[in-house]
C-alpha cells in the first residue's frame, strides 16, 4: 500500500539540511546526537522554516496574514526545531544503516507529483512556495530526498504490519453508530441557470423523458454525472431551506410541478424511494474499515520505532549554555 509522505509539503513543514562547509567550531554546536553534531546553523535554519510554516498555516485557516508570532509559540517552534534535528539525524543514520538510497529518477518524480497535486503544475507557483519557506531548487531537492528516504524506511519498518478479520470486525461492531443510515427519502434534481430552460425540461418530463438522461445533458450540478443522485434527504440535510422543504414534500417517484429557485439557480427535483434508518452491512464497509487500520497501525508502529531510537539515543543540548 502506498505510504503516505511523513511530512506535509503542502504546509512546508519539511527538515532542512545544512548545506556542506568548513567544520564549526564547538561554540556553533546546537547540540548532537550519538556523537553526530547539530549545528546552530542547521538548527536555525529549521527554526526559520518552521516559523514560515507556521505563518503560512495560520494564513490559510484564516485568510489574514500573520506578521508576528507570538512568544509562546515562538517558544514551541524552538523546541519543535532541535527536536526534528534529532529525529533527522537518527533516521539518516538509520537509512545509512539499512542501505537506503534514493535514486535521481526517483527524486524526479517525487518533485514532479509535488508540483502538480499541490501547485497544479504551476512555475509561478512553485517559485513563490519555495520563497515563502526560504528554499532554493537545489535545497528544495534535498529536502524531497530525506522525506523519501524517510518514506522507505517507513516502508520496511511497516512491512510485517496486518489487520486480521477478528480486528476489522471487532472495530465495525463497536463503532456500529459510524454505519448508522438515516431515514429519509432518495432525492434528485436538475440544477439549471435559467427559468425558461427550467420549465423546458419539465415539459420534457411531463411527455416521458427520462429523468436521468435530462440530468446528464442539462444539469450544472456536480450530481449530474450520476443522473441527478443527491442521496437519502431528510430534516438535517445541509441544503438550502427552500430546496429542502420542497424535497421533503414529495412522494416517491413524484417531481416538483415547478422549477424551485434558489441561490443556485432552478432546481427540478424528483423524489425516489424512502429509506428507513438502518446500518450498513458489515461486508459493505469491511474494506474501508481495513484500510483505516491498517494505516492507524502502520503510522503507530513507526512511531514507535522512532520512540525507540530516541530513547536509545545519546542526545545532547547545547541551546541554553550557547544562546
Amino acid at each position: 500500500m502506498k505510504k503516505n509522505i511523513i511530512l506535509l509539503l503542502a504546509l512546508a513543514v519539511v527538515l532542512f539540511l545544512a548545506g556542506c562547509g568548513s567544520t564549526p567550531s564547538a561554540d556553533e554546536y546546537a547540540g548532537e546526537v550519538n556523537g553526530e553534531k547539530i549545528t546552530k546553523t542547521e538548527y536555525q535554519e529549521r527554526f526559520a522554516l518552521l516559523q514560515a510554516s507556521y505563518k503560512m498555516r495560520q494564513e490559510a485557516y484564516s485568510g489574514v496574514t500573520v506578521d508576528e508570532i507570538t512568544d509562546d509559540v515562538l517558544q514551541e517552534l524552538e523546541t519543535q526545531a532541535f527536536d526534528d534535528m534529532v529525529y533527522q539525524k537518527l533516521l539518516m543514520k538509520e537509512a545509512e544503516d539499512r542501505g537506503i538510497e534514493v535514486s535521481d529518477e526517483e527524486l524526479d518524480i517525487a518533485i514532479n507529483d509535488f508540483k502538480e497535486s499541490q501547485l497544479q503544475n504551476s512555475e509561478d507557483a512553485y517559485a513563490e512556495f519555495l520563497a515563502q519557506v526560504g528554499m532554493d531548487e537545489e535545497k528544495f531537492r534535498e529536502e524531497m530526498k530525506m522525506e523519501l528516504i524517510i518514506s522507505k524506511i517507513q516502508d520496511e519498518v511497516t512491512a510485517e504490519v496486518s489487520i486480521s478479520e477478528e480486528e476489522i470486525k471487532a472495530f465495525y461492531e463497536e463503532n456500529l453508530e459510524m454505519y448508522k443510515q438515516p431515514a429519509g427519502i432518495q432525492i434528485y434534481h436538475i440544477l439549471v441557470d435559467d427559468e425558461e430552460l427550467a420549465n423546458q425540461i419539465l415539459d420534457k418530463l411531463n411527455s416521458g423523458a427520462d429523468f436521468s438522461e435530462l440530468a446528464k445533458e442539462y444539469s450544472t450540478c456536480g450530481s449530474a454525472a450520476s443522473g441527478g443522485d443527491l442521496g437519502i434527504v431528510n430534516e438535517t440535510t445541509s441544503f438550502v431551506q427552500e430546496f429542502l422543504d420542497a424535497a421533503l414534500k414529495l412522494e416517491p417517484g413524484q417531481i416538483t410541478e415547478e422549477p424551485v429557485k434558489t441561490e443556485f439557480g432552478y432546481h427540478i427535483i424528483k423524489a425516489g424511494d424512502r429509506q428507513e434508518e438502518s446500518i450498513s452491512d458489515f461486508e459493505s464497509v469491511k474494506n474501508s474499515i481495513m484500510l483505516q487500520l491498517q494505516q492507524e497501525k502502520e503510522i503507530r508502529t513507526f512511531n514507535d520505532f522512532v520512540e525507540g531510537l530516541n530513547n536509545k539515543a545519546d542526545i545532547k543540548d547545547y541551546r541554553d549554555t550557547n544562546k
